[in-house]
């Protein structure tokens, strides 16, 4: 009779560990059925084979115009139709590209490089543009061989798992993509910008690596078009934009892991907890920027805008 007592409290003891281990692992969280809203073009474009520690994709899915007068004369007006900003191991390791609406206008751009003494690379190849800073760094040497080269890979077949984390996005935003990209965490770049702005980030990076989150990645929105000149570089117009930021991190943990210590390590962190439809958000108080964060099972998102409704409605809307 004991026998079978503890042959019974053993077994259900076991289903408990079973089912506690299903939960354990299967709480990850699952991609939107529908597609994410991403910037014009972002799912088809092309980087250099070399390691990004840092991308940036603009396409805002009409030209953006640069007038005259914030070139100052230099250069007529110009208009292109996206841009790429690749970063290295650090804050001087930087190159990109501008995809012009005309091979006149890449021409232009190249000329304004060399009349200004700008220490900058260049290579123009009909309506592109491409950059790198004059160093002698291994990763700058090696992004200007491979861009001569034309050695180009799209980013979801280089970055697998980064290129995945675009699928925790909203596919309805109440704001249009202008930007995405990703930060790799692993590498050295963060500390390096850290440096560079005389900024301590290694406790914010710390979090994110405790708590298993090797990337960052990010879309930026806007409710109007974006453009340049002098009567545009003013607060007035940067908030007529209604730009916010959402950023993802996929935790290495469990979802159910993340929920156990999620709401405690908010609280140690200063932010505020509130409900709003149904979702548990977390108010960080950043001066004029409204800082929300929320997690979904193993997903961690944030959302930034110098509105808090803004912010909020991108929040949502990757809950949805």
């Amino acid at each position: 009779m004991i026998a079978k007592s503890f042959t019974l409290r053993l077994a259900y003891l076991l289903t408990a560990l079973i089912v506690f281990t299903v939960n354990l692992t299967g709480c990850e969280a699952t991609p939107a059925a529908s597609p994410p809203l991403l910037p014009q073009g972002f799912a088809d474009t092309f980087v250099p084979n070399v390691n990004l520690e840092g991308y940036v994709y603009f396409n805002q899915g009409s030209p953006i115009t640069i007038s005259a007068d914030i070139l100052q004369g230099a250069a007529p007006q110009m208009s292109a139709d996206s841009a790429q900003v690749w970063l290295g191991p650090d804050a001087n390791s930087i190159g990109g590209a501008v995809s012009f609406t005309s091979e006149a206008n890449a021409q232009s751009s190249t000329q304004l490089i060399k009349s200004t003494g700008s220490p900058v690379w260049s290579l123009t190849s009909g309506k592109v543009i491409y950059v790198a800073t004059r160093d002698s760094g291994q990763w700058t040497a090696s992004l200007k061989d491979t861009v001569n080269r034309q050695q180009m890979v799209s980013p979801k077949i280089k970055y697998p798992e980064i290129s995945g984390d675009f699928a925790y996005f909203p596919n309805k935003p109440p704001v249009k993509a202008l930007a995405a990209g990703f930060l790799d965490l692993n590498g050295t770049l963060v500390d390096s910008i850290g440096a560079k702005l005389n900024l301590s980030l290694t406790s914010y990076e710390s979090a994110l690596k405790s708590a298993k989150i090797s990337s960052i990645s990010f879309v930026v929105y806007s409710g109007q078009p974006v453009e340049v000149s002098a009567r545009t570089i003013n607060e007035q117009y940067i908030k007529s934009l209604q730009l916010g930021v959402i950023a993802v991190g996929r935790s290495g943990y469990p979802g159910i892991a993340i929920s156990l210590f999620f709401d405690k390590a908010m609280g140690d962190a200063g932010l505020t907890k509130y409900s709003v439809r149904g979702v548990d958000v977390y108010e960080y108080p950043a001066g004029n920027v409204r800082l929300l964060v929320a997690h979904k099972d193993n997903v961690i998102y944030v959302a930034a805008a110098l509105s808090k409704e803004i912010a909020e409605n991108l929040l949502l809307s990757s809950f949805k």
